[in-house]
C-alpha cells in the first residue's frame, strides 16, 4: 500500500522528541496482510474524491483492519465559543495502548527555482505551499491535540506525496538543489512543464495516461491500451485544455510495456504557462 510504504515527505532532524511530534517511517506492508475486496469496501463507502481525504481512508483501513487498533476518532472537529478553531486527524490506541494523534497530509509540490529558499515548493494551487503546510502541521493542528486531548502520549505527522522538478536539461537537478532542513532527502520526485514546452519537452514515441483524483498516489498500471494517449494525441489535447481560461494543472504518468502490463515510469505536472502567478 502506497499511503503506508511510499517514502516520507518530512526529514525527522527538525522534529526531535523535544517538539512533541516524531514522523512516521515508511513502513514495508506485504500485500497478503490486505483483503483486496473488503479495501474495495471500505473505500466505497466514503464518497469524496479528494486526494487528501481518500489518503486519510487508506490510513484508517491500515490501522483498524492490518494493524488491528482501536481507532478513537477520525477528523474530530474542535470547536470553541462557537467557533471552529480546526481538526484532529486521527486519534487511536497502539499496540502498547498508548492514545496517539496523528495528523495526515498527502501534498504533491512543483519545484519553483525563481522563488525564496524553502517557498520553492508550490502546489499546484499556488495558495498552497510546502513551507505553510509543514508550519500548519506542527504549529497548529499538533498543538490543538496537546491542548484537546492532555491524555495523548504520542504525537506524529503522516506526510507523504512527491515533489515536482522543472523539465529543464539546461539547468542542474534535484542532487544540485539544497533543500530545506524539513523535506526528506529520499522523497519521490516527478517532473514538471509549461503548456507551451509540452511538444519540445515531453518525451517522444510514448504513451501517457491522466490521472485523476483521487488516484494520484501509487504507480499507475493498466491492462487496457485504449486507456493510454501516444504522444502527439496527448500533446493536441494538453493545446485544447489550455486554451481555456484559468486551466487546471493536468497530471500525465509516462506508461511502458513490460510483462504483459502497462506500468508508470514517469510522472509529469503540466501547467499553464501563467502559472503560478505569484
Amino acid at each position: 500500500m502506497w499511503a503506508v510504504s511510499s517514502p516520507s515527505l518530512l526529514a525527522p532532524k527538525p522534529f526531535g522528541p523535544a517538539s512533541g511530534a516524531a514522523v512516521v517511517p515508511a513502513t514495508c506492508l506485504p500485500t497478503q496482510a490486505i483483503d483486496p475486496r473488503h479495501l474495495a469496501e471500505h473505500m466505497r463507502a466514503a464518497d469524496d474524491h479528494r486526494v487528501g481525504k481518500y489518503f486519510e481512508r487508506l490510513i484508517v483501513y491500515w490501522l483498524r483492519y492490518v494493524r488491528r487498533l482501536e481507532v478513537l476518532s477520525v477528523g474530530e472537529v474542535v470547536r470553541q465559543a462557537g467557533r471552529t478553531k480546526g481538526e484532529i486527524d486521527i486519534l487511536f490506541n497502539d499496540e502498547l495502548g498508548r492514545m496517539t494523534h496523528w495528523e495526515l497530509a498527502v501534498k504533491f509540490y512543483l519545484f519553483v527555482d525563481e522563488l525564496e529558499h524553502a517557498r520553492r515548493y508550490v502546489g499546484p494551487n499556488p495558495t498552497d505551499r510546502l513551507d505553510k503546510k509543514v508550519s500548519k502541521l506542527f504549529d497548529h493542528q499538533l498543538r490543538l491535540g496537546r491542548e484537546h486531548h492532555p491524555e495523548v502520549q504520542i504525537q506524529q505527522a503522516l506526510m507523504k506525496g512527491r515533489i515536482f522538478y522543472p523539465v529543464n536539461p539546461g539547468k542542474p537537478g534535484v542532487a544540485d538543489k539544497e533543500l530545506p532542513e524539513f523535506l526528506a532527502e529520499d522523497h519521490l520526485q516527478g517532473r514538471w512543464l509549461r503548456a507551451s514546452e509540452a511538444a519540445a519537452l515531453l518525451p517522444q514515441k510514448s504513451y501517457f495516461r491522466v490521472l485523476r483524483k483521487p488516484f494520484w498516489l501509487s504507480t499507475e498500471l493498466s491492462r487496457q491500451p485504449e486507456e493510454l494517449c501516444e504522444c502527439n494525441a496527448m500533446r493536441h489535447a494538453l493545446d485544447a485544455h489550455f486554451c481555456q481560461k484559468n486551466p487546471r494543472p493536468i497530471l500525465l504518468a509516462k506508461m511502458d510495456y513490460c510483462a504483459n502490463v502497462w506500468k508508470e515510469s514517469e510522472r509529469f505536472f503540466i501547467v499553464s504557462d501563467h502559472w503560478p502567478n505569484l
